[in-house]
């Protein structure tokens, strides 16, 4: 598999499989409740969402907001994970869409870069 060159600032998000099944779609997967570094992601170009250390999906970010039940009330479902708290003002969550066809061309299907891979944490700052 090739190996992704970036060529943006970008936030990667790594997802598991069964998180990707339970919300249905990657994004919902990346979107929501994170913690990380507000100011370095709000640089970032793209956020990569990706499954393992396997790109799957592009998105741009609208907005960042933080991860309370006011801002994501489609996450405040108490059933959809209850072990996991849903009023998260320490962590975020951003509003955004998909990235342009030519961009997703760049990244999807790709290998994060082999200083990426790995780790327990799931956000990776490249270039941001």
């Amino acid at each position: 598999m090739e190996t992704l060159i970036p060529q943006h600032k970008l936030l990667v998000i790594k997802t598991q499989p069964h998180v990707l099944k339970g919300r249905k779609t990657l994004y919902h997967s990346v979107r929501w409740a994170w913690r990380i570094n507000a100011d370095r992601a709000r640089k970032a170009d793209y956020v990569l969402g990706c499954v393992g250390d396997v790109c799957k999906g592009v998105f741009v970010v609208d907005r960042w907001m933080h991860a309370t039940p006011r801002n994501f009330p489609h996450f405040s479902d108490p059933n959809s994970r209850p072990d996991f708290p849903h009023h998260r003002p320490d962590r975020y969550g951003f509003d955004g869409h998909e990235a342009d066809y030519k961009v997703q061309q760049v990244y999807v299907g790709k290998l994060l870069p082999e200083k990426q891979q790995g780790g327990q944490n799931p956000i990776r700052y490249i270039g941001c």
